[in-house]
């Protein structure tokens, strides 16, 4: 079976030139593995701190 790996990315800040800091997030995930429980255990976090 072929492995599928899937890339996101996703940049935050000024390309301009303005803003101190750029920042570039990269996330590789191999599709054959879940990462529900992962992405659950992430979301509570930023539900109990209150940042949703």
């Amino acid at each position: 079976m072929a492995k599928e790996l899937s890339i996101f990315v996703d940049e935050r800040g000024d390309r301009g030139g303005k803003a101190r800091y750029y920042l570039l997030t990269l996330v590789f995930h191999d599709q054959a593995e879940s990462i529900t429980e992962v992405v659950a255990g992430y979301e509570a976090r930023f539900a109990r701190e209150g940042r949703w």
